[in-house]
């Protein structure tokens, strides 16, 4: 909210100098604060890189468009939590996929919100992450299991250090 704008921004700024200095990742979710979260990653990142640090992380539930994708992709290591949403039918992600590279996507749920297609309107869960996989699949012109091979190792790489 407004009355905590301030709060919230201290916060984010000490929780991602935390995850530099313990070399772990950020998991972040924005609602409505794209341009700010945007500004302190461009920021946090530099400063980051000055004290030969690395801010990474995951940008769960992703629902932004290409040009945010593309500027938060150039703060450095962070991968893109894509969900239900994109196989939503006016979904603004989808569009955004397109112009992703897979080794930049994590595939996910939000339990127990945002349900993908065919069970929309329904309690979300883990299993379904493979619809997710699939409307990727299509969007990128490529096999499900190649999504889910590339997306398995981005996690991976992002939570367990593999080939970092």
């Amino acid at each position: 909210s407004e009355d905590f704008k301030a709060e919230q921004r201290e916060a984010f700024v000490k929780q991602c100098r935390l995850a530099v200095r313990l070399d772990l990742p950020v998991v972040i979710h924005t609602r409505s604060a794209w341009d700010d979260m945007c500004d302190i990653l461009e920021a946090e990142t530099a400063r980051a890189k000055e004290s030969g640090g690395r801010l990474r992380g995951v940008l769960h539930a992703f629902s932004e468009d290409a040009a945010t994708y593309e500027r938060l992709r150039a703060c450095g290591d962070f991968v893109f939590g894509i969900g239900g949403v994109v196989t939503f039918k006016k979904s603004s992600v989808a569009a955004a996929v397109e112009h992703m590279a897979l080794e930049d996507i994590v595939l996910e749920t939000d339990c127990p919100y945002l349900t993908p297609v065919p069970h929309r309107g329904r309690r979300n869960e883990s299993a379904y992450v493979r619809y997710v996989c699939d409307k990727v699949a299509e969007i990128k012109g490529v096999a499900p299991d190649e999504v889910a091979r590339i997306t398995t190792a981005n996690a991976e790489r992002m939570f367990f250090g593999a080939g970092v």
